[in-house]
């Protein structure tokens, strides 16, 4: 018998709890940080019991430039099973990282290559400077014909070190709950 992974119905929760706009499908809504945050978190912690999707896509941009985009689907099954594929999009270079988890048990595999034992985290690994501009949005959308709340970060700033120092930064953060 196949299983469902449904995207988890948390919206009720998410509006009374963390005093979000109710918004019909489509209109969009800034909120602040905190409220995004209290959201993203609060949602995560109620849905740790119960089967789910995530979706999230990440994108940094340099100078105006679309550099990196980072797109992640996570399916949860209780009580302690996870499948994540991490797709980055570096111009037209594309890799894919996908990770299971069983437990305490990890295993990764690199671009379709052979699954090996994990020892060390992996992921974007993105900081975002204390001064950076920042704006937040929720809005409810319709994804694979579900109503879903989507919470939208951006966050501008001027790189202050590595490679990018200097430049005008820019980072857009997706996240899909329900």
């Amino acid at each position: 018998m196949k299983k469902k992974f449904p995207l988890v119905i948390t919206f009720l929760a998410i509006l009374f709890a963390f005093e979000l706009p109710t918004e019909a499908v489509g209109q969009i809504s800034e909120i602040n940080e905190g409220q995004y945050i209290r959201a993203i978190n609060g949602a995560f912690d109620k849905e740790a019991k119960i089967n789910r999707r995530v979706i999230s896509t990440e994108t940094i941009f340099v100078d105006g430039k679309k550099t990196v985009q980072f797109e992640r689907t996570t399916l949860y099954v209780v009580p302690d099973r996870r499948h994540t594929v991490l797709r980055t999009i570096r111009g037209e270079k594309e890799e894919t990282e996908e990770t299971i988890a069983i437990g305490s048990d990890r295993f990764v595999r690199k671009n379709g290559g052979n699954w090996e034992l994990e020892t060390g985290l992996s992921g974007s690994g993105i900081s975002i400077p204390n001064n950076a501009k920042t704006q937040c949005n929720y809005e409810r959308r319709l994804i694979d014909g579900k109503s879903v709340n989507v919470f939208r970060r951006r966050s501008d700033y001027v790189s202050e070190d590595g490679e990018d120092k200097g430049s005008r930064m820019y980072y857009d953060s997706v996240v899909h709950l329900n």
